[in-house]
Order: C-alpha cells, then sequence, then structure tokens
C-alpha cells in the first residue's frame, strides 16, 4: 500500500496527488516491494529548497527535489520544475513526475553518487513512467 501527503507551502496550480498515488504504487510494484509507505510531499519555494539543500548537503544552490529516507519525506521546488519542464522540451506534468519517481526511489535507497547509480535510477524512472504512460 502506497499513501501520500501532499503539503502546499508554494503556490501549484494544479493537483497532482492521484498522479503522484499511481506513480508510487506503480514504483513499489516494479520493485517488487510488498510493504505499505506512508511518504510526506511538500511544494517548496527556491529559497527554501535552497536554504534546506545547503544545511542537510553543504550545496548553497537551488534544486529540484530534495530526500529525507529516514523521515520518508521529498521536497519539489515547483518553480525549478517548470523552468526544467520548458528546457527539456516537455510538460510540467511529465517533469514532476520523473522528480517524484526519482525522489521516491532515493527515499527506497537508491542513489546517484555513481555512473551505475545514475544509470540505475534513470533506467527505474524511465520504466515506472512508461507503465504509467508519461514517458
Amino acid at each position: 500500500m502506497f499513501s501520500l501527503e501532499i503539503n502546499y507551502q508554494t503556490k501549484v496550480p494544479h493537483q497532482f496527488e492521484a498522479l503522484f498515488k499511481q506513480l508510487g504504487r506503480q514504483t513499489l510494484s516494479l520493485l517488487k516491494i510488498r510493504m505499505s509507505l506512508s511518504v510526506s510531499l511538500a511544494f517548496v519555494s527556491p529559497g527554501v529548497i535552497k536554504k534546506i539543500n545547503n544545511r542537510y548537503r553543504h550545496k548553497n544552490k537551488v534544486t529540484d527535489v530534495l530526500s529525507f529516507a529516514g523521515l520518508n519525506e521529498l521536497l519539489i521546488c515547483y518553480s525549478r520544475s517548470v523552468k526544467q519542464a520548458g528546457q527539456r522540451g516537455h510538460s510540467i506534468k511529465h517533469e514532476l513526475s520523473i522528480l517524484f519517481v526519482h525522489g521516491l526511489l532515493h527515499l527506497l535507497g537508491y542513489e546517484d553518487e555513481t555512473d551505475q547509480g545514475v544509470k540505475k535510477m534513470a533506467s527505474l524512472v524511465a520504466k515506472v513512467l512508461n507503465q504509467s504512460r508519461l514517458s
């Protein structure tokens, strides 16, 4: 079972709860994870995510998504996501789907600090999005 709580700390013009719940269930299914997982997601401003990124990762810059595995928390910077979607030539729905699944994989123990980890996570994100017909 996958459950999700969303905290909108910044203005997000659309609701994505159903999409993210579907992506969460599909991620767990793909990975054959049978445990229940409850995730908290917050949409935050660039200033907030930069401050948290600096505090916990010692990177004083805005990022798109942060994951806190011990807390099962994800933070997504919506305005950064909008910018990236435009740069990459796809919809905000697609960009947020990528970021959500990527963050969820971090919560489940996957890493992207090595080339192998980057490739594995990118492959898993693509598989989940393909199952969701969002690729």
